[in-house]
């Protein structure tokens, strides 16, 4: 299964698109907030990192970690977001 996704901040002169590949799962989540050993190993993951640009700071002050996969019936998707903004 291949997802597309346009970027929050293209604009309509930009083409840029990311695509993920979701694979069927082998092992599927327990969906209760909590990442246990093994339950993604199975889901490639990928990840991203953003700069704040209002301030002047090290790359990388905000990363993500997605993680996606299926099975016959739902669409199971991880975010794992890093953050060192208390207030976000």
């Amino acid at each position: 299964m291949m997802l597309m996704v346009l970027p929050m901040s293209a604009t309509a002169t930009e083409t840029r698109s990311t695509a993920f590949t979701a694979y069927r799962a082998s092992v599927v989540p327990t969906i209760d907030g909590k990442i246990s050993p093994g339950e993604w190993g199975d889901a490639e993951p990928y990840q991203y990192s953003w700069r704040n640009e209002t301030a002047i700071r090290e790359t990388g002050d905000l990363s993500a970690t997605v993680c996606m996969k299926y099975d016959t019936q739902w669409m199971y998707i991880l975010f794992v977001i890093n953050d060192d903004d208390e207030y976000v």
